[in-house]
Order: C-alpha cells, then structure tokens, then sequence
C-alpha cells in the first residue's frame, strides 16, 4: 500500500494548495511542509467528495481521486484508534442523548464571537456542540429559529440555520436525515421529568455499547457510483453535461437513500450505553425511514434532470413547451420509485429480524436497569451479540440493495433520460428567441386585423 499521495489540500486558515504531496510517516502525517501528529488525530470523515481530517492543532481538507482519499482514510484510521479518539471527544457530553455526530462546515456567531470553517458536529437532545482543534462551542437546545435553506444556485444546495437570540449558525456538508434530527431536536421543548432513586441505572453505568464493524459508509457509496458512471455512455457522446456529471449525481442519491442508515450509525456509535445504541438503530424506524429516503433520492433525480433539461432549451432557444413534453411523467416517476425500493423491501426478513432481536435486547436491559443495583446482568451479552448479528445482516444488504437500485437508476439515465437530453442538444439553435416570436406573431395577427377592418369600413 503506498505511503505517498498527491492531493489538493486546504489547511484551516489558509488558501487551497494544488497537487501537495502526502506522506506517511513513522508516527505522522505529512501535509506538503505540515506535520499531524497521529496522537492528535480526533475525526476523519468523507464528505462532498472531500476527506476532512480533524486534529488538535490543525484541521485539513484534501481533495483527489476517491480511491486515494479512501486509501488515505484508512491508512490513518489503522493508526489513530478511531473509537477511542472518538469516545475521548464524546466524554464531555457523557449525560446527554447524542443524535449524531459528523463533519460539516460551519460559519456564523457563538456567544459574540464568530464561527467558521469545518467541525466535528455533535447533536444532542440538549444541544448542538462544534469540535475544532482544542475548542468546544455550544448551542443550546431549543431555539428561537431552526430551518433549512435551499439555494438551488450555491454548491451548498441545502444549509441547516439555527438562530438564538444574537447566535446564529449556519451549516452545510449535513445528509438529509442529520438536518432533520437537527431540526427536530433545536424545537423541541424540554420536557424536564426525572429517574426512580435506588435503581441500578443511577448507581452504575449502563452495559456498554460495544457496536459490530459495518461495511456501509459515506466513502463506500464512491467506488458503487464510479462504476455505474463507467457504464454510462461515453462523456464524449453527452458533452451536454458537466464532466463526471453521474459519478457525482449518483454518488449524491446514494448519500440521501443510504442516509437513514448512516445516520443512526452515526449516533449509535455516540451512544452511551448499550440501550441507547439499540433505539438508535430502531429497526423499523430505520425502514420507514429508508423508504422515505428512497423517494428523496428518485425526487433529486428528477429535479437533476429537469434542471439540465431547462438549460437546454434555453440555450437552444427551443419551444418552452418542451420542458413538459420531455419531463419525467408521473407514471414514470412512480415506475422508477418502485424499482428503487425494491431491492430495500426484499430486506423485510432481516428487518423483522433485527426487531425481534432488538425487543427482546431492550426488554432485557429494561428489566436490568429498573432493578436493584446488584442485580444479576446473566443473558445481556447472548442476547446483545443476537442483536449485533442481525445488524450486520441489515448492513450488509444495504448494500446489496443500493446496487441494485442504482442499476434501475442507470437504466433509466441510459434508456430513456439520455436521449430526451440528447434530442434537445441537437437541435439547430434559433436565431430568434421564442418570445420574440411569439410577439412578432401578435403583431402579425393584429396587422391583418386592422388591415380587414379598414377594408370593411370603406
């Protein structure tokens, strides 16, 4: 495996320096003339095509080929004990409900002073803390505004805003689903409410997580999205659109239909306790949400295409009526959801299964918790690797499933999307706009009307 790298890269405070060269080193990470030490190491995260490094004394941002940010990614992981620089950034927020936790881009004001640049994000019940070299901030939870914006202009098509008297921060790099826990969490009230005294979950920790590795993850929707983009047609016969158009457009549709299942990971892997991770993976709350998900994912699709579709005609100057005519229908449009979906309904036995394991965990650990404080904890662990397996069962077939999704997606680009496309691209550009046509017509039209009505007045 190579130890040497060649990326673009953007160090925190600094401008973005091209083809940089990164080095593994003994104990280090080599930026160009930049030492990371591994000890300092606290996050890695692949985001929008990016991979973000978070450590004590910097933050970085490097950009390249997918396979080398991953290879990257897990050269540094391998070195770091991810779990337990994660656990050492968690510790702070021990007695609160972790949501999620992720990478994201923030800017804005925390108690009168500004915010910028990239953080591990961590949300809560209680809050929404921002993790940066040695720094902590924090956004208490509820808040007088919480939305999100969507400018179909920016890169940054949807940026989650939370607003509290003069704080404001605004955040981008979050997957669908990691935007509405947000959003959800920053308008709830607090409840308040209160434990039993002299059970066993004030007097001891709960068991601990302990969660199985899972192959699913934002830097494994890559090598599925560059392989279906490799079957497109070749870029030379669709120059209509933007170079690696569907390497990233698929990439995008795998992160909002695969985002339910990152994003409980995410906050299971926060979690403390063994308890808390089970709910986070909720086994049918996670395929609610997925099929939602799926539907997310067919709707952007449909919205990429109507947006190059657009473009089209407008610079072909073609019939406006066009736009209909060539859209997706609503047959279709519900033909393809059904295609998606399918591979993720046929997870419904493993699904049944991971609930019945899921109850039966939760069941037990309540009983566990409510008891005394020497109770007997005998059959948690049987029953937490009874859960642990059906988990890994669920990960595995999601990604099964997104592959055969992304096959019903690719046809559809292949048979019948491509060639709408291309039949607009080829048409000869006019020379008149069509509203100037429209009203050089009406001026026609009213021409020989007039012309008529003096004829018949004489």
């Amino acid at each position: 495996m190579s130890d040497r790298y060649t990326f673009d890269v953007r160090i925190e405070g600094g401008g973005v320096r091209r083809d940089v060269p990164v080095t593994m080193e003994a104990a280090a990470l080599r930026v160009g003339d930049e030492k990371v030490a591994d000890g300092s190491v606290f996050w890695t995260a692949r985001r929008a095509g990016l991979l973000l490094l978070f450590a004590r004394e910097k933050t970085i941002a490097f950009q390249g080929e997918p396979e080398e940010l991953d290879a990257l990614q897990r050269r540094v992981t391998a070195r770091v004990e991810p779990r337990e620089q994660r656990r050492r950034l968690l510790d702070p927020l021990t007695e609160e409900v972790v949501l999620f936790a992720a990478a994201a881009a923030a800017r804005g004001r925390l108690d009168g002073a500004p915010i910028e640049g990239l953080h591990v994000v961590v949300a809560t019940r209680e809050g929404l803390h921002l993790f940066a070299g040695d720094t902590h901030r924090e956004l208490s939870f509820p808040v007088d505004e919480a939305e999100v914006v969507s400018d179909p202009e920016s890169h940054f098509r949807d940026r989650l805003v939370l607003a509290d008297g003069e704080d404001r921060l605004e955040l981008v790099y979050l997957f669908p689903e990691e935007r509405e826990q947000a959003l959800e969490a920053a308008r709830r009230s607090d409840d308040g409410g209160s434990l039993e005294l002299f059970s066993r979950s004030e007097v001891a920790p709960p068991p601990p997580a302990e969660l199985p590795e899972l192959s699913t993850a934002a830097g494994s929707l890559q090598p599925a999205a560059r392989r279906e983009a490799d079957e497109m047609p070749p870029e030379s016969d669709r120059d209509f659109l933007p170079d690696h158009f569907f390497e990233m457009h698929f990439l995008e549709l795998g992160e909002i239909a695969l985002g339910p299942l990152l994003l409980r990971k995410s906050a299971a892997s926060g979690a403390q306790g063994l308890e808390r991770a089970a709910r986070a993976l909720d086994a049918g709350e996670l395929q609610e949400d997925t099929r939602a998900a799926v539907a997310r994912a067919v709707s952007r699709l449909d919205e990429a295409y109507r947006e190059h579709l657009g473009r089209l005609i407008e610079d072909r100057r073609a019939p406006g009526a066009l736009r209909s005519d060539l859209a997706l229908t609503e047959d279709e449009r519900a033909d393809l959801t059904t295609r998606a979906q399918a591979p993720f309904d046929k997870l419904a036995p493993r699904f049944r299964e991971l609930e019945e394991a899921q109850t039966k965990l939760l069941t037990r650990l309540e009983v566990l918790a409510e008891g005394p404080p020497d109770g007997s904890d005998r059959g948690v662990e049987e029953l937490a690797e009874e859960w642990r397996g059906a988990l890994r069962r669920v990960d595995r077939g999601y990604e099964e499933a997104w592959g055969e999704a992304l096959e019903e997606i690719r046809r559809t680009w292949s048979s019948t999307l491509l060639s709408r496309l291309s039949d607009v691209a080829s048409m000869e550009r006019r020379r008149v706009p069509e509203w100037v046509q429209l009203v050089l017509i009406a001026l026609g039209t009213a021409l020989v009307v007039g012309t008529a009505a003096l004829f018949l007045l004489r």
